[in-house]
């Protein structure tokens, strides 16, 4: 356990630089234009827009594990402000959310058994759920062609928000006090 904490802060950071602004996800505030504030790459392609999400576990003062989604407001843009293209966003964050709530749940079990977990099990864990996660990016933008197919679209949302209430029950409390973001 005394290297879980230099572990996790490593893991807290591995995607973004240490002075980096982040939102957190929660269920109570949807993206808006304003958080996407990077500016968009001169090699766009297609692309009207990309968000960078991704999910932290960090130590807590209390010597708790926090996994978390986040989304990286300088590293996400948009050049077509359109309600489908803030709702394309918006899943991709929420699938971070969804990945994120089956760390905690398989973090809790391995808590709950042994009491511990060992940093070894931790980062195989994050490893697993973070590639898993980026798998499920691509599926969802190739299935949708980044929203272009609308019926595929509605079926991502739904598909996604099901994923999240049947995971309710790791979703992180209100009053969650997050390293380094603005909520």
């Amino acid at each position: 356990m005394q290297y879980l904490i230099l572990l996790a802060a490593y893991l807290c950071l591995a995607h973004i630089t240490e002075n980096e602004e982040r939102i957190a996800w929660n269920k109570n505030r949807k993206l808006t234009y304003s958080d996407f504030r990077g500016i968009p790459p001169l090699q766009k392609g297609d692309t009207v827009a990309e968000i960078s999400p991704g999910i932290a576990v960090c130590p807590t003062d209390s010597g708790k594990i926090l996994i978390y989604s986040f989304m990286v407001p300088k590293r996400s843009w948009v050049v077509v402000k359109t309600e489908e293209t803030l709702r394309h966003e918006q899943v991709h964050f929420d699938i971070a959310e969804v990945y994120a709530r089956l760390m905690r749940c398989e973090v809790s079990f391995y808590l709950k058994q042994d009491g511990d977990i060992s940093d070894y099990r931790l980062d195989s864990i994050y490893k697993l759920y973070n590639q898993e996660f980026f798998k499920m990016e691509n599926i969802y933008d190739s299935e949708t062609d980044n929203s272009n197919i609308i019926a595929k679209q509605l079926e991502w949302q739904d598909k996604i928000a099901l994923q999240l209430k049947n995971l309710s029950a790791w979703e992180l409390p209100a009053d969650t006090k997050y390293p380094d973001t603005d909520k």
